[in-house]
């Protein structure tokens, strides 16, 4: 037996794992995944961008970011419902994202997300915050029952 140490993601070390976990994981979930894209335009500027994948069930947002001199004036939140939509659309049970403290915290807690968990000093002096919004109700998944939709925010 060999350890071999990288400074980089080894292709071929990506694909054996990555293949192995999906055999393993299918086993128990369909993956289902499925890329998006949200984006909003000035002209042919683009001022704000939403993108991700949903997979497992869940939507997960991984890049949201809306030009600084369109801040402030409903863009994001409308990107967030189309967000939102896209989850409802593909039935998917919910949304889940990162964000850190000096981002977007309180835009998403007023848009329904909770944090569900957090890591001190990453970056250093900084939290990260992981945030969800469930969107239906989980019955009984192994049983095979439908999602149910869940009770709106308040």
């Amino acid at each position: 037996m060999k350890i071999e140490s990288f400074d980089h993601i080894d292709e071929l070390s990506r694909g054996i794992v990555f293949n192995g976990l999906k055999s393993y994981n299918e086993k128990f979930a369909i993956r289902n995944q499925s890329d998006f894209t949200i984006s909003a335009k000035d002209q042919d500027l683009i001022i704000g961008v939403a993108m991700g994948e949903s997979k497992f069930d869940w939507l997960i947002l991984q890049y949201f970011w809306i030009d600084e001199k369109y801040r402030g004036r409903g863009l994001g939140k409308t990107i967030l419902n189309s967000v939102e939509n896209l989850a409802r659309n593909r039935k998917l049970y919910g949304i889940h994202l990162e964000t850190f403290e000096f981002q977007a915290r309180g835009f998403y807690e007023k848009s329904g997300f909770s944090v569900f968990g957090e890591v001190e000093n990453h970056p250093n002096g900084y939290k990260r915050y992981y945030m969800k919004k469930v969107l239906h109700h989980i019955k009984s998944a192994q049983q095979g029952d439908a999602p149910e939709p869940a009770s709106p925010a308040r």
